[in-house]
């Protein structure tokens, strides 16, 4: 009496045959779903629009800081 795989036609493959066939396989798929999407660049601002300049503001300086005292050294 035969096996039960070889009754029905089908064999199972071993790692190294799906290994072996797996470009196969995926050959067999639809390559559009891995294809880049294609895109369209934005309209942009059209140049009759013009923006308002930004203000300038006066620079102003850091003044360097006196140590601060801590309570305990005014106390010696």
């Amino acid at each position: 009496m035969p096996p039960q795989n070889q009754q029905s036609g089908k064999r199972t493959l071993t790692p190294a045959q799906v290994q072996k066939s797996i470009g196969t396989i995926f050959y067999t798929f639809d390559k559009s779903l891995f294809m880049p999407k294609v895109q369209k660049n934005g309209k942009g601002r059209t140049q009759v629009i013009k923006l308002p300049k930004c203000p300038k503001y006066p620079i102003v300086k850091k003044h360097k800081k006196s140590p601060k005292q801590r309570p305990e050294q005014l106390n010696r």
